[in-house]
């Protein structure tokens, strides 16, 4: 394991990237979309040039090939190679155009860069590509994260589960809608101290600085069953909300049902 490195799995424009550099890591990023990537490149130019960025442009797949990568018209994290969340997507009002982008393995990258410290996973959709992956290796990342999906309790019990399978055994339950009320520890517990604002999107803390309390597997998916009773009533893909586009209404849902409106990352550690 390479305590200095860090797997950016999905790194949409960055924001996690550039925290993760900040701090004085070497990162590994994976990114799909073509239009990012040129975007991304211009704006780590120099990190790349140093070698402390590793971008990666291609999808993550079984092996290596070429695969659909729906590329969304207004919600640009929305990027996924699966058929299903892309027509998700499209039900909500976000439609999709279709390109074609090569695949890789994430066992093949670990093989060639190295097991990094901490794995962040947010490729909707293909996030179980990886899970499964850790699973089947004897060697995996100390912390992990990955985007739990804010519409099937069953998806995110599968996750848990493999979680479970690859040895991980102590678990947060992170709120996404409230990274930007984080706060970096000072003296920091992961890499350097830095000041740091996270926007809209980003990832947040991770590792030991993280808030909150270690979670047992079962006390996890206890946590998410209440946390899906509230999407299910509230939620945008199949709860109320579904219906509503007054933004006081939907301020008002979220107070009477706090993270019924959000959506959550879980964490996991040995």
């Amino acid at each position: 394991m390479d305590d200095d490195l860090i797997y950016d799995v999905g790194v949409h424009t960055g924001e996690d990237t550039d925290y993760y550099l900040r701090k004085g890591f070497r990162v590994v990023g994976v990114e799909a979309n073509p239009g990012l990537v040129v975007a991304l490149k211009e704006r780590f130019a120099g990190d790349i040039d140093d070698r402390r960025l590793t971008l990666v442009d291609k999808a993550i797949g079984a092996s290596r090939g070429v695969v659909d990568f729906y590329v969304n018209r207004y919600v640009s994290e929305w990027g996924t190679t699966d058929h299903d969340w892309m027509s998700r997507n499209a039900k909500v009002g976000a439609p999709s155009d279709v390109v074609r982008v090569p695949t890789v393995s994430l066992g093949e990258l670990l093989d060639s860069f190295g097991v990094p410290r901490y794995m962040k996973i947010d490729i909707e959709g293909a996030d179980r590509l990886c899970l499964r992956e850790l699973a089947r290796r004897a060697d995996a990342p100390r912390y992990v994260s990955v985007e739990s999906h804010a519409w099937d309790y069953e998806e995110t019990l599968e996750d848990l589960e493999i979680l479970g399978a690859a040895g991980y055994r102590k678990f947060k339950v992170i709120a996404q809608h409230t990274i930007d009320r984080q706060v970096c520890p000072r003296p920091a517990k992961e890499g350097r101290y830095v000041r740091h604002d996270f926007p809209p999107g980003a990832s947040g803390l991770f590792g030991e600085e993280l808030p909150g309390t270690w979670m047992t597997l079962e006390m996890a998916k206890r946590r998410y069953r209440t946390l899906y009773a509230r999407v299910r009533m509230v939620g945008r893909h199949n709860g109320v909300l579904r219906f509503v586009t007054n933004r006081y209404l939907v301020a008002a849902l979220a107070r009477l049902f706090p993270g019924g409106t959000g959506w959550f990352d879980t964490h996991a550690t040995f």
